[in-house]
């Protein structure tokens, strides 16, 4: 499965007001618990992988997300485990059968044990909007994540998409950006939490990456293709700067994305018409 969202980090200066926003009478709310784990090269990380197991409520949940498209879709599954209080064992068989799955399995191949990396504990409020013919469901997050002694604070809402047309999302979003001042932000809570375990105070600025254009895509398919690959070069880096966590490699490449994304939308945008 596929999952739609776009996530936001909230300024401090909006967070009571994006929560009382969020949290009306028909909100609910869940505390979540979660263990993320990889081998100790880390190779899940290297592959974009992220596997949890969550308690949700009274119940645990193992998940397995991979890097999907780095902007609003990524592959996900997963499948409640039986357990209590204390963290069940992960079991990368479960996904056994799915695309990402079977290469979470092919990766765990030569045997390699997984072990927990970093925590997040996290209070969620969930609310569903309807907008322009969709239903999404807004999700605040607040809480921390946690690796040995150190924790980074967590203030985020995302918007994912349960029915109807992505482009009710975004219009959505797009209001409440405007409204709260929120920052799209690519990174995700696993990229997170890999950086705090590892003590890494930053990553590498994201370079341009050639667009796979196919020869039988359509004019609006060659535009999508375009934009993806300037928005994974400009996105990454913007999220640094706005993180305070750059550098300026960082401040650089935003600036040679930002003038691609000019480009493909003054060359290429006559192809959608």
């Amino acid at each position: 499965m596929n999952e739609i969202e776009l996530k936001f980090q909230v300024p401090p200066a909006q967070a009571a007001a994006v929560a009382r926003a969020v949290g009306t009478a028909t909100a609910r709310r869940i505390r979540l618990q979660a263990a993320y784990a990889d081998t100790a090269d880390r190779r899940l990380a290297a592959a974009g992988l992220a596997l949890r197991l969550r308690r949700e409520g009274r119940r645990w949940v193992q998940t397995l997300k991979g890097r999907g498209d780095g902007l609003m879709a990524r592959p996900e599954h997963e499948v409640p485990v039986a357990g209590g209080a204390t963290l069940p064992a992960f079991d990368a068989r479960r996904h056994a059968g799915t695309p990402v799955g079977d290469r979470l399995l092919a990766l765990l191949a030569d045997g390699a044990p997984l072990e927990v990396l970093y925590r997040t504990d996290i209070q969620r409020t969930l609310r569903l909007v309807r907008s322009g013919g969709a239903t999404v469901e807004l999700a605040h997050d607040r809480g921390h994540i946690a690796a040995g002694a150190q924790r980074v604070a967590v203030d985020e809402i995302e918007f994912e998409l349960k029915a109807g047309p992505a482009t009710g999302l975004v219009a959505l979003a797009a209001r409440w950006v405007a409204r709260h001042g929120l920052w799209w932000d690519v990174r995700t809570k696993s990229e997170r939490g890999f950086r705090l375990a590892e003590g890494l105070q930053q990553v590498p600025a994201v370079h341009a990456a050639p667009s796979a254009v196919g020869r039988r895509q359509s004019g609006p398919q060659v535009l999508a293709t375009l934009l993806q690959g300037a928005l994974a070069q400009v996105l990454p880096n913007a999220a640094e700067i706005a993180g305070g966590s750059a550098t300026p490699e960082h401040l650089h490449q935003l600036r040679v994305g930002l003038r691609r994304l000019r480009s493909v939308l003054r060359e290429a945008a006559p192809l959608a018409g």
